[in-house]
């Protein structure tokens, strides 16, 4: 599985990093949107792992351009804001995950189960 970390924060954006050692292949980071939004369209993640507070454009609107030019991108929120309306807003524009920072245990056995599955149309992954 190939990852994209979009995190401005140094400290967490390496805590996602060994969170996703055992589960991706390869981990680009980016540690704003915009640079996030160039390195998905370079080259499409199967997993990418954002912040929803980021310099320049936030997390959402960040989400809205991926899904707008790769409508199954699949976007899972790690966010300190782990409230109703900011995961409301989050699914309303096409994230499929959202986690609080204070949560990555949860994330983690979420990135297991999706490495586990493997892509969506190669059926379950015998070991």
């Amino acid at each position: 599985m190939r990852c994209l970390i979009i995190e401005d924060n140094d400290g967490m954006r390496e805590l996602l990093r060994q969170l996703l050692t055992d589960y991706c292949e390869e981990i680009a980071e980016a540690r704003n949107g915009e640079e996030g939004y160039k390195i998905y369209r370079s080259s499409k993640p199967d997993l990418v792992i954002m912040d929803n507070f980021l310099p320049g454009i936030d997390g959402l609107e960040t989400a809205e351009k991926i899904i707008e030019i790769e409508p199954t991108a699949h976007i899972v929120m790690v966010t300190d804001f782990d409230e109703v309306p900011y995961r409301q807003a989050a699914m309303r524009s096409g994230i499929r995950g959202f986690y609080g920072k204070n949560d990555l245990m949860h994330l983690r056995s979420y990135i297991r189960f999706l490495q586990e599955a493997g892509p969506p149309d190669a059926g379950p992954r015998k070991n």
